[in-house]
């Protein structure tokens, strides 16, 4: 059943509904709150809503039910959480190996193995005199006027390390570092000096 209103009669609000009332056999359509419903002790089984149709407010019958319905959404305890994959420093060390391997195609083998012997995977490592007499340092045991020549600024990064070691890698070989890359012997490079 529809009842239509002019604008002036209604209230145009959408949490504002009627419900039916019988007074001395008069029917009366009285405004209450949507909210106001829940706390009936008895609810009408049918209320009035307004809809605006064609530019009329026009009522019609609701179910009550309807109104009040809210989905149940069951509680779900989400936590989110995410955790990176731990890796010891040698591992992320080789797996950076493995990003300059692919990037100039080279031997990751080698690589890796001049990494162990010079500096057991330790960033850190000085050698005080090597066999030529000069301290080396760092990841790939640098002679620093030759690692700071080459563009790098902190003997100590790793990843700078590989990135300055790559092109000479591409450009001239393993030959920098010929014990530790297998070309030569340490009795052949120590006889050389």
């Amino acid at each position: 059943m529809l009842f239509g209103l002019s604008a002036s009669q209604a209230f145009a609000s959408e949490d504002i509904v009627y419900s039916e009332y019988e007074v001395s056999g008069q029917t009366i359509l009285a405004p209450i709150k949507v909210e106001s419903l829940k706390y009936l002790t008895e609810k009408p089984k049918f209320v009035w809503r307004e809809f605006i149709i064609g530019g009329r407010v026009v009522l019609s019958e609701v179910l009550t039910e309807a109104l009040l319905w809210k989905p149940e959404i069951p509680k779900i305890d989400i936590i989110l959480k995410a955790e990176a994959e731990e890796v010891s420093l040698k591992e992320a060390i080789q797996r950076y190996i493995d990003v300059i391997v692919n990037k100039f195609i080279l031997n990751g083998d080698k690589i890796n193995k001049i990494v162990e012997c010079e500096s057991q995977y330790n960033p850190f490592a000085i050698n005080p005199k090597d066999v030529d007499g000069y301290p080396k340092y760092g990841l790939l045991q640098w002679y620093l006027p030759t690692y700071y020549g080459a563009g790098g600024t902190d003997w100590t990064d790793w990843m700078e390390n590989l990135d300055i070691a790559a092109p000479m890698w591409v450009k001239d070989g393993y030959g920098r570092w010929p014990v530790c890359s297998g070309e030569k012997t340490f009795e052949e490079v120590r006889d050389n000096f």
